[in-house]
């Protein structure tokens, strides 16, 4: 199996995580490599130059390198793709279109497919072969894994920031009941020091009273 490890092209998404805003789980970080398509369509303008760009939402994310006249084109590119943890689940989709380079015309779609990023088949951590159907022709050939938390830094960072969170509330809440401690101490000491003298006097005179 091809390691996906050595991507030489990556992209990473740039959001920072808010763990009290995240609704679905911890960031994720996808190894995906884009391997090659299949019986694409002719261009309507004649020979196809194919390329594929990643989109998350209306962003581009990631982009492949023009194939000059081929409709079966191998790219065999390797990207990091990020995946903050408040996205909702319908939302964390990754898009594939592919183009046709055209010199003097607006670039022409080929065809287009999508991948759902938290599929649970790729929450075993291992390497998927994954074959889309293009619409509306051809194939294209994914290679994807998730990341583990040894990839993922955006995970180490949340951990680190929760981590951090807890530790600056339990020091609040220490500091609090010493605060609070002291007050009650200092106000016991204070009535006492002020009402010691008449109590002493009202037991002395009692004390004499009865004898």
């Amino acid at each position: 199996m091809e390691n996906l490890e050595n991507t030489h092209s990556f992209t990473v998404e740039t959001v920072p995580y808010n763990p009290r805003t995240t609704s679905n789980g911890l960031p994720a970080i996808y190894l995906m490599k884009i391997i090659r398509a299949q019986g694409l369509r002719k261009s309507e303008w004649g020979s196809s130059n194919p390329y594929v760009i990643l989109c998350s939402g209306a962003a581009e994310i990631a982009r492949t390198r023009v194939i000059d006249h081929n409709l079966d084109p191998v790219w065999s590119e390797a990207f990091k793709v990020g995946l903050p943890g408040y996205i909702p689940d319908a939302e964390a989709v990754v898009s594939f279109t592919v183009y046709t380079r055209n010199e003097l015309m607006a670039d022409e779609i080929l065809g287009s497919s999508s991948l759902a990023l938290r599929d649970p088949i790729l929450d075993d951590f291992l390497t998927h072969d994954i074959i889309k159907d293009l619409i509306p022709q051809g194939k294209l050939f994914l290679r994807v894994r998730k990341g583990g938390e040894k990839d993922n830094i955006l995970f180490w960072v949340s951990r680190a920031m929760e981590t951090l969170q807890f530790a600056l509330e339990d020091m609040i809440r220490v500091y609090i009941d010493q605060v609070t401690n002291q007050f009650f101490k200092r106000m016991t000491d204070s009535l006492a020091f002020r009402f010691y003298p008449h109590f002493f006097s009202f037991f002395c005179c009692t004390s004499k009273n009865l004898e």
